[in-house]
């Protein structure tokens, strides 16, 4: 911008001179140094009131800026509006279902939109909502087979199983308190279906102390190799409330679970969902469980009385 020095004629009054420079950094740096060489050696930085530019004045006095005052640009405000992350069809799907009043009729319109809206939910978690896809619940009688263990001393004792039920054995000496009683079974799960949850119901007397340890898990393991299996749903049941009792739960894995690859998965690695598809051709499932009584009294009845594992298809 060209430079413009304007004597200013109020000057007169305070018999000091002053000049408005409305200038570019250069150029103002060069009027300085011109302003030096004729004795003047303070200068006053300041804005103008109309338009951007700098008013320098010998002896550090302010004078009125020339041109005509005129309001400053308006604020540039910063948008602190946080951003959210916003499911607009889910939004769409939620508002849309009716409103029931007294006195209206539920249409099919109700249950249409509400359905829709429950599959948008699914979809967001990660179900699917494939409309021909296939939610199956298998139930299982808790037929535990004896466990072979690896420790030939001390054994395992096995589950008093009859047709509907799997309890553990009457335990009064202190030694057999001391040994796990321990049985699994086989499950068939359909093939290439989704493990969604498990659930196991049972009962535990009021009179059993807490045991030192009673889990139930649902186990993979590779056909025709000798290897610990992996525990895809892991229950604690040491803590079960008194009376008829009835817990469930999904797959989960710790991150020492997910290192452990097998030949397919060690180029290509391995997620919890990779875990949850069933391969029938390679993997065998089959439920385990256990129980100690530890130094307690002996334990009067836990029973276990069914398995339940369900799956999308």
């Amino acid at each position: 911008m060209p430079s413009q020095f304007n004597k200013s004629a109020a000057s007169s009054v305070t018999n000091r001179e002053v000049f408005i420079v409305e200038a570019d950094s250069k150029t103002v740096s060069e009027f300085k140094k011109l302003a030096m060489k004729t004795g003047v050696t303070e200068f006053t930085k300041t804005e103008s009131v109309s338009r951007p530019g700098i008013t320098v004045k010998p002896g550090g006095q302010t004078g009125p800026a020339a041109q005509t005052p005129t309001a400053p640009a308006p604020e540039q405000v910063e948008d602190e509006q946080t951003k959210f992350e916003i499911d607009t069809r889910l939004q769409i799907l939620v508002s849309s279902i009716p409103i029931a009043q007294p006195g209206n009729i539920i249409t099919s319109e109700y249950h249409n939109k509400l359905r829709d809206a429950v599959h948008g939910l699914a979809s967001r978690i990660g179900l699917s909502v494939n409309p021909t896809a296939e939610f199956k619940i298998l139930t299982f009688a808790p037929n535990f087979l004896p466990v072979k263990t690896k420790e030939s001393e001390p054994s395992n004792l096995s589950w008093n199983v009859t047709l509907e039920r799997a309890a553990i054995p009457n335990l009064t000496e202190a030694e057999e308190m001391r040994k796990t009683v321990a049985g699994g079974f086989v499950v068939q799960l359909p093939d290439g279906a989704t493990i969604y949850e498990m659930i196991v119901r049972g009962e535990r007397a009021a009179a059993v102390p807490k045991p030192k340890k009673f889990t139930v898990f649902l186990n993979r393991k590779q056909l025709g190799k000798d290897e610990d299996p992996l525990q895809l749903i892991k229950f604690d049941l040491r803590d079960i409330k008194e009376g008829a009792f009835e817990e469930s739960g999904s797959v989960k894995l710790t991150d020492q679970d997910l290192k452990r690859l097998d030949e397919d998965e060690a180029a290509t690695g391995t997620t919890v969902g990779r875990r949850k598809t069933v391969n029938n051709e390679k993997w065998m499932y089959y439920v385990t469980a256990e129980f100690q009584a530890g130094d307690n009294t002996a334990a009067d009845k836990i029973e276990i009385h069914s398995i339940q594992i369900l799956c999308i298809n």
